[in-house]
């Protein structure tokens, strides 16, 4: 049934429509920009594939190696320029917010602050924590707060 593929590479401009139709595909479906590594991986073989034809076993590891290896290598510089304060996007306006001290089931704690529990930066411990405490948020930096005493700052 697949004799006719064997020895015989996928047309280049089957491989070019794909690529341009997973791109477009990539532009409807929100959060899956792999998709787009992977439609360039098919251009590229498409038009490598135009001057220079392989079988098209080897084209499909070629596109799928490529397309994990741009992945790997691009998505997270790409993702790193586009949102470049991403990580303080949560950053307090002023130098002192406030948050209150929440003592989880396990005895651990956490600072309830902006609607949400955030976990205490291990370099900034609470001193004589108590369930409820209010605290000053000195810094927010990824899913950590760094915290000062209320006396601190009187």
């Amino acid at each position: 049934m697949f004799e006719w593929m064997i020895d015989s590479s996928l047309t280049p401009s089957i491989l070019i429509i794909v690529g341009i139709l997973m791109m477009l595909g990539e532009v409807l479906i929100v959060g899956t920009f792999v998709l787009f590594w992977v439609a360039l991986a098919f251009i590229l073989m498409g038009i490598y594939s135009l001057y220079q034809p392989l079988d098209w076993r080897l084209q499909l590891v070629i596109i799928t190696a490529l397309g994990a290896l741009f992945t790997w290598l691009l998505n997270p510089y790409l993702k790193k320029s586009q949102h470049p304060n991403e990580a303080d996007s949560f950053a307090p306006e002023n130098a002192h917010g406030y948050g209150r001290l929440h003592q989880d089931k396990n005895g651990d704690y956490s600072v309830f602050y902006r609607g949400t529990y955030w976990l205490i930066d291990p370099q900034t411990p609470p001193v004589d924590p108590q369930n409820g405490t209010e605290v000053i948020i000195l810094e927010v930096k990824g899913n950590y707060v760094k915290i000062g005493s209320k006396e601190q700052d009187a």
